[in-house]
């Protein structure tokens, strides 16, 4: 398993690396919408038809694994509420930079844990996981690069703190491998927290900034690439 944990864990920040550094600006912008939307879907559905059910599954108390997911929600909402109180239009190089630096790496790092407790249930569900965490993470680098940029960074100061904050995954692997491999009994807690992630970065992140448009038929347009992602995590994931 970890043969696949490390490269799964550090192919979002490199793949989000490598297309900021051959794209420009307004690209990475229109080439980030689509990429959301299809994280939408394979996160929404990998959470709520393996993470969720794998959960239960493990739990000799399947009631425990409800109360997890609402108070990881609550923290996450929390969490949320603290970071965006440090606003992206203050001072690049002091609270915004911050903030952002360490939202980004908080966010990542709960993703390497992910990877973990996936992994540990099945390899066709890590790997289905993996391309949910890519496809996700790689708009929202390139988000919050743009944002540094308006902010009044340079390229090169903005590209290493999206580098850094990225790498938070790493820590979160290696971390989650040794945790959950000694304590058996924490995996399905820990499914259990994944799941709360992923649908709360899908519905309370995500899919609120796509809702913006007014226009029925870039609407109908989005929600064809929020198929795609459904059907390419029900896809990947049909092995298991």
């Amino acid at each position: 398993m970890f043969y696949y944990l490390i490269p799964s864990a550090v192919i979002a920040p490199l793949a989000a690396a490598f297309i900021i550094l051959i794209t420009g600006s307004k690209r990475l912008e229109n080439f980030a919408k689509p990429l959301s939307l299809i994280a939408v879907g394979l996160l929404i559905t990998i959470s709520l038809s393996h993470l969720l059910p794998e959960a239960m599954e493990e739990s000799l108390n399947p009631h425990s694994i409800g109360f997890t997911v609402l108070i990881a929600v609550l923290v996450l909402i929390g969490i949320e509420m603290f970071f965006n109180s440090h606003s992206h239009k203050e001072n690049a190089l002091s609270k915004g930079a911050a903030g952002l630096l360490c939202g980004t790496f908080l966010h990542a790092f709960c993703d390497g844990i992910i990877l973990v407790s996936s992994y540990l249930v099945d390899i066709h569900l890590g790997l289905a996981v993996t391309a949910a965490i890519l496809i996700h993470e790689v708009p929202q680098e390139i988000g919050d690069y743009v944002i540094l940029l308006d902010c009044g960074m340079s390229r090169t100061q903005a590209f290493s703190i999206s580098l850094i904050s990225g790498c938070g995954a790493i820590c979160g692997a290696i971390l989650g491998y040794f945790l959950l491999d000694t304590v058996k009994g924490l995996l399905p807690y820990a499914l259990a927290v994944s799941a709360s992630s992923f649908i709360y970065v899908s519905l309370c992140d995500l899919l609120p900034r796509l809702y913006k448009s007014q226009n029925q038929q870039k609407m109908l347009y989005r929600f064809f690439f929020l198929l795609i992602g459904v059907i390419a995590a029900l896809l990947i994931s049909h092995h298991h």
